[in-house]
């Protein structure tokens, strides 16, 4: 998350990235047993301006006791 901000401030976009191929990411960058890749992180600059995803507040899919209101 850190690194995402920092680039956020020096005008980068990025975006997580899951579901891909991880033994071929492996393979490519040959990376050691010895790390654990959970995630990629794409940066750069984006084409287009995007938008925020849009949230549902917590207490509108959430509830302790039943079903959220």
């Amino acid at each position: 998350m850190a690194f995402m901000l920092a680039a956020e401030a020096a005008g980068w976009q990025t975006v997580p990235m899951t579901g891909y191929r991880r033994d071929g990411l492996r393979r490519v960058l040959n990376l050691s047993e010895r790390y654990l890749d959970v995630m990629l992180i794409a940066l750069g600059k984006g084409a287009e301006h995007g938008h925020r995803t849009l949230r549902q507040d917590a207490a509108a899919v959430s509830a302790w006791d039943g079903l959220p209101e």
